[in-house]
């Protein structure tokens, strides 16, 4: 009797006030290339689908917080962000020496569940307080570092020799989804926090100010006011493969290259569109503001419209070499034996003919039906109609 009270008492002290995981070595230059490493090698687009890590659901934040996590905890390194969750105790710090899950056994599964928990309480703005700016520089921008705009986050996986960007990353709504890789970059940063950044080591102060290389390519958009917003982005692009480059773009890579960009973002829109149909059909009532933000699709469908332009001008607007371009497209399943080309779908995105309004049904998000109309963006029914039905 007195052995087995002791053994009790030996697996209750072990289990008792259990970190997620003990760091034993701390963040260095050397520790960052290795992450550099796995980020490359590791992240690959169904690293969220299959493997050791299958399940975790993402957007865009989640996927950077999560991969970052994981990466510490195998290999035994601290984690910290500057975000924290709140409980009957108070606001609890989101770190590797937190003991909320030390009654779970597993250490796998007390990483799953501190990366919901961090990814409950973190998002785009988050990031801003948790990494620094760094400049733009063959030295700096390697793979793991992010590329930050407002609402929206990606990794670089990978930077070519002609100094094209892939980044990888997920999107909104979360879910258990494969990561997506795209070349464009999409925004010029404008102000302080956004921008290509690196994660800031755990007890370091953040930098608050922006870099000196980023904030003189911004400066420069003076000189830019008269071209359009779409051309802006592009010299902005393409200052950054010209500091990034060992070599010239063939032009015959960036066709292949904006092809393939205008693709993936058709056919993640496509999934997005597809969540957004079953929390309609579950509401049956027009989707709440929360919901509306989750599901609709302005932004990425301005990336979208802005991935078509890039296209046509590369190929001087002539639509049957566009056309051609994009028959390595696979066709978009809309449902129910619908199917749909990206090349038509590009045609209808230049005469906006499309819906990014998630009340909308499959078919009206993809210009094939006009809009109803029904919601607001509020999440009421609009004055002219009533509540729509989500059995559209």
């Amino acid at each position: 009797m007195q052995t087995l009270l002791t053994l009790l008492i030996l697996i209750l002290a072990s289990t008792a006030n259990c970190a997620v995981w003990t760091a034993k070595a701390a963040w260095s230059d050397a520790e960052e290339r290795h992450y550099q490493e796995w980020i490359a090698q590791k992240l690959r687009s169904d690293f969220f689908v299959t493997g050791p890590w299958a399940g975790i659901k993402t957007d865009c934040a989640d996927a950077v917080y999560a991969a970052r996590i994981i990466f510490s905890f195998e290999n035994s390194l601290p984690f910290a962000t500057r975000s924290s969750l709140k409980t009957k105790q108070g606001p609890m710090s989101l770190n590797n020496d937190a003991t909320l899950w030390d009654h779970i056994q597993s250490p796998e599964a007390r990483v799953r569940a501190f990366i919901d928990a961090v990814n409950d309480v973190t998002w785009t703005g988050s990031l801003t307080r948790d990494t620094e700016a760094v400049e733009i520089s063959k030295e700096a921008i390697v793979p793991g570092v992010m590329w930050l705009r407002p609402g929206h986050v990606e990794l670089v996986k990978n930077v070519r020799s002609s100094g094209v960007i892939d980044l990888i990353g997920s999107t909104v709504p979360a879910a258990v989804r494969n990561l997506m890789t795209v070349t464009d970059l999409g925004y010029i940063p404008d102000r302080s926090g956004y921008g290509f950044r690196k994660w800031r080591w755990p007890s370091t102060e953040s930098k608050t100010s922006i870099n000196t290389r980023q904030a003189t390519t911004i400066e420069k958009r003076e000189d830019l006011d008269l071209l359009s917003s779409a051309q802006r982005v592009f010299q902005f692009e393409a200052s950054v493969r010209t500091t990034l480059a060992s070599r010239v773009e063939l032009q015959s890579e960036t066709v292949d290259r904006v092809a393939s960009d205008f693709c993936s973002l058709v056919h993640s829109r496509a999934e997005i569109v597809g969540l957004s149909e079953v929390r309609r059909s579950k509401l049956q009532h027009c989707m709440n503001s929360r919901d509306y933000d989750a599901y609709s699709t302005p932004s990425r469908d301005l990336r979208i419209r802005r991935t078509a332009i890039q296209l046509g001008l590369l190929m001087q607007n002539n639509l049957n070499a566009v056309e051609t371009a994009l028959q390595r497209c696979s066709v978009i399943a809309l449902g129910d034996g619908v199917e749909l080309m990206p090349f038509e779908f590009l045609k209808r995105l230049l005469k906006f003919e499309y819906s990014s309004d998630p009340n909308e049904n499959m078919l009206t998000r993809f210009g094939f039906t006009p809009e109803l109309g029904s919601c607001s963006e509020t999440g009421r029914p609009t004055e002219h109609s009533a509540p729509q039905s989500g059995a559209n």
